[in-house]
């Protein structure tokens, strides 16, 4: 087994705990630490060590990983760990964040002392626990090439961005973007394949057999077509949250043609009280109604 710093993970939410369980068992040693203690429970029933608060998780990290819901609650980390004497400490940030906010974290930290590695994460937890997430990374390269290696233990692949961390940001927004996409196209197609009185898994499953399939295809057009059996892996509320951001970072949206229109969905499913439902939710009240 390599030999890594002390690693401490802030933020047991479904992608932070399948991230921390990752880098548990590949370190074999980590200390873990959320807002709502019960949520650390299961990954120090796996072995991990539960922090009581955060000022123990901080004596004991070298190399503090955190993910997190928002802005505002990476914003506020940041500001709790260079508050803290945490100086010539690294914070790796898994959060989907807007490059303004990461731009504004990254100099609090620089001000601390601490080295501020943006790396967002491309996957949800089942996929993280397969081994197969990807990752973003963008910050001081040297400090990023001793954390790569880890990344590559515990994903299918990490991509170094450059020196500005909030670079990932934007690429990670423009991915989640992609993807919405991806699920407003499928939800019309077989809208329209229905309202022909044909099937709409006929035509996922052609389009899988053709040039335009792919995982993604197949993961979001299966979920659309069986909203019963999908499992909130990534809530719409959130999916809502990364469109804001965004929009947000593109200060002319004017050839973005789809953005609005799918934010318009995320608004409606939200409304309807769908807002921790599986993120394919926003596309589905196009068919059923």
């Amino acid at each position: 087994m390599t030999n890594y710093p002390l690693i401490g993970f802030i933020g047991m939410g479904m992608l932070g705990e399948a991230l921390a369980e990752m880098i548990l068992v590949e370190v074999g040693a980590l200390s873990v630490w959320n807002r709502t203690r019960k949520k650390c429970d299961a990954i120090e029933k796996k072995g991990a060590f539960a922090a009581e608060n955060i000022d123990e998780l901080m004596q004991k990290s070298d190399w503090i990983f955190s993910c997190l819901s928002d802005d505002a609650a990476m914003q506020d980390i940041t500001k709790i760990l260079s508050e803290n004497n945490t100086a010539g400490k690294v914070h790796i940030s898994m959060t989907t964040a807007s490059p303004d906010a990461v731009h504004e974290a990254t100099a609090i930290a620089r001000n601390a002392g601490i080295t501020f590695i943006n790396c967002p994460v491309m996957g949800r937890p089942d996929i993280i626990r397969a081994g197969k997430a990807g990752f973003m990374v963008a910050g001081d390269q040297k400090t990023a090439q001793t954390l790569i290696p880890l990344l590559r233990k515990i994903g299918a692949n990490t991509a170094y961005l450059g020196n500005e961390p909030k670079t990932a940001a934007a690429y990670k927004l423009a991915v989640n973007y992609y993807i919405a996409t991806v699920i407003a196209g499928l939800s019309e197609a077989f809208t329209a394949i229905e309202a022909q009185g044909l099937k709409p898994k006929t035509l996922l499953d052609i389009l899988m057999s053709g040039p335009a399939g792919s995982p993604v295809m197949e993961m979001f057009g299966t979920a659309i077509l069986n909203p019963d059996e999908t499992e909130a892996l990534f809530q719409t509320h959130l999916a809502h949250k990364d469109m804001t951001y965004f929009r947000g970072a593109n200060e002319d949206n004017s050839n973005l043609h789809l953005l609005t229109g799918i934010l318009e969905h995320f608004e409606q499913a939200i409304t309807q009280g769908n807002s921790t439902s599986d993120w394919s939710y926003f596309a589905r009240h196009s068919l059923r109604k």
